[in-house]
């Protein structure tokens, strides 16, 4: 049911986020019609463009996949803030992101169940 509700929160979100013109149009991540190719072939055609003017081209990569596992809410809350989202969406998101619970599964083995102090669900 989570999954049902967070797809509708995310579509509400890009809503927002498209309206207001929030994200830079570079910025192909979660965007419909985007990909990493559509990142791919910008990069390409940047290089190729800098290599006609002889310029020297540098690419600095970074690997962000463990990102959502380091968000502290506070700081999602206040970034969000400052980006115009309402007040009553920012304290339904605390709601929704504090006090969840969480333990470990390996084979039959269970850990204790321990509160998330940060990070976003995923999946």
């Amino acid at each position: 049911m989570s999954k049902v509700y967070e797809r509708l929160i995310f579509r509400q979100m890009n809503a927002f986020i498209e309206k207001h013109l929030i994200i830079s149009s570079n910025i192909s991540a979660y965007r419909k019609g985007q990909s990493t190719i559509t990142v791919l072939q910008a990069i390409r055609d940047d290089v190729i463009k800098a290599m006609k003017r002889g310029e020297v081209t540098i690419t600095v990569l970074a690997d962000f996949s463990k990102a959502f596992d380091a968000v502290q809410f506070s700081n999602l809350i206040i970034k969000m803030s400052k980006l115009g989202f309402s007040k009553q969406f920012l304290k339904w998101t605390l709601r929704y992101l504090t006090d969840r619970r969480q333990f470990v599964q390996i084979d039959d083995k269970l850990s204790n169940m321990t509160t998330v102090k940060f990070g976003g669900p995923q999946g």
